[in-house]
């Protein structure tokens, strides 16, 4: 419900899922635009008033919330700026009916309506909260629809032995017929897969074509814009190296396709090189396997994402978090940074208790989100007993709490950096424990409150840095 003010402040959100023809002075978004506008002026006898805020996304589909301006609106709600949003159809706001509850939700904790001026209905009464539901699942219907139809239509491409668009593969142009050889990529593959087969493994292959200086050809797309001429990524290469489009086939989500188009490499080379990359998955144990759930918040203090990563010598298995060994890293050479994923892992898990458990500590934090008075002290009082449900977690679950609570996690060669989701610790110290604590990715667009601690302690192999002494309520935490 919307609450007892004088002035409704309403702001106006536009949404096109492509960027087709937003270059025009009239577009679908200024549409869209200029009709809320006119509706909010017809309802000056209610006191709405229109926001001079634009909050327009061109280009973003509505099957989810990651989009720029719907977070921009969604932290001027935080703000306490907007007592109404305005859409032209309820679709232009989301396509997704569980998206669209928690939307809901949250606008309804700042007490703010939705209103979509072309299906007639507000959700500031009962009735439009259920016409809402309604045409929302409909609207998702739809979207499903059509994607059951390009897959489909992908699916009878591929067993015709077509190319199903998208980028082309590296080696290959367009043509009127489908896809043709690019004879200066194609040397490179067959560069590739000649030096896979000499050194049988990935990064002396990365080093040779960098030395090579091989770069991808420079084409021109449909739009006028060219296309390529970058340097070969260690990506690049793992792609090419297991692509059966070389070999004349299409690949499809169980078999492969025979293919129109003409190979660059002959039967012989493809089985060699899928040989040996088969004995090197079978020495290797895949990262996936192990129990460790630092992946996807990990990074370093360079900006590179940590990967988990597992190897054996002998009969002992070694878990690690590797840098990512990216492209830029490699023409600067940078070295990655290893560290231990048990000992990173007991560290990160004894950090994140000890601070819920320092009073002094969490209570900064939650100021610094904006939370005061009785609820700061009643979540504050909470920490002590949310650092024992951290604790006594299993693995899997430890995982799914740490992925939720921090943003990012930044190792560096002198300190660790912890960032916290103020959304989801708030969640986590109401969080009671009798049912698994579940993050909502959903609604981490919605606000962008963070609050980080800095931890000094190096956790990098061959680094030395200064020590770090924690006491949580479980000493075995730590290494």
């Amino acid at each position: 419900m919307l609450k007892n003010i004088s002035r409704i402040r309403c702001a106006i959100y536009t949404r096109k899922s492509n960027n087709r023809l937003l270059d025009k002075d009239v577009n679908s978004l200024v549409t869209q635009r200029e009709t809320c506008s006119a509706y909010i002026k017809s309802q000056q006898y209610k006191n709405w008033s229109e926001l001079p805020e634009q909050y327009d996304d061109g280009g973003h589909s509505g099957s989810g919330l990651d989009r720029p301006a719907l977070a921009q609106l969604m932290q001027d709600i935080d703000a306490g700026l907007i007592d109404m949003i305005v859409v032209y159809k309820i679709d232009r706001l989301t396509r997704s009916l569980a998206d669209f509850v928690r939307l809901i939700e949250l606008l309804d904790r700042q007490h703010v309506a939705l209103v979509s001026i072309s299906q007639a209905f507000d959700t500031s009464d009962s009735m439009g909260r259920m016409i809402l539901n309604i045409l929302l699942t409909f609207s998702q219907f739809e979207r499903e629809l059509v994607a059951e139809r390009v897959r489909d239509n992908v699916r009878v491409r591929k067993r015709h032995g077509l190319s199903h668009g998208g980028t082309v593969p590296f080696g290959y142009t367009n043509c009127e017929e489908g896809i043709e050889i690019d004879e200066a990529e194609a040397k490179i593959v067959r560069y590739i897969y000649q030096q896979y087969l000499k050194l049988e493994r990935y990064t002396p292959v990365m080093t040779a074509v960098r030395e090579a200086g091989l770069r991808s050809s420079r084409k021109r797309l449909k739009n006028g814009s060219y296309k390529g001429g970058k340097v070969i990524t260690s990506g690049h290469v793992y792609s090419i190296l297991g692509n059966p489009i070389y070999v004349g086939e299409i690949r499809g989500p169980e078999e492969n396709y025979p293919g129109r188009h003409e190979p660059i490499l002959d039967r012989e080379t493809w089985d060699a090189v899928q040989l040996v990359r088969k004995e090197r998955k079978k020495k290797i144990p895949h990262p996936k396997l192990a129990d460790h759930f630092l992946s996807g918040i990990l990074w370093d203090d360079l900006g590179r994402q940590m990967l988990s990563r597992v190897r054996t010598r002998g009969a002992t298995i070694y878990s690690t978090y590797v840098s990512s060994n990216t492209a830029w890293s490699q023409r600067e050479y940078r070295r990655q940074y290893h560290c231990k994923a048990d000992e990173l892992e007991k560290v990160v898990v004894a950090s994140v208790s000890d601070f819920l458990s320092d009073r002094r500590k969490l209570r900064k934090a939650l100021v610094s989100f904006g939370i005061f008075g009785p609820e700061l002290e009643e979540l504050t009082a909470k920490g002590q007993a949310a650092a024992p449900l951290l604790e006594d977690a299993n693995t899997q679950h430890k995982g799914e709490i740490l992925t939720a609570i921090l943003n990012r996690i930044e190792v560096g060669t002198e300190n660790l950096l912890l960032t916290f989701r103020g959304l989801e610790l708030r969640r986590f110290l109401e969080w009671n424990g009798w049912a698994p604590f579940k993050g909502r990715p959903a609604d981490w667009p919605c606000s962008d409150a963070r609050h980080t601690i800095d931890l000094p302690i190096c956790m990098i192999n061959a680094f030395r840095g200064k020590s770090l002494h924690i006491k949580p309520a479980n000493p075995n935490l730590l290494p």
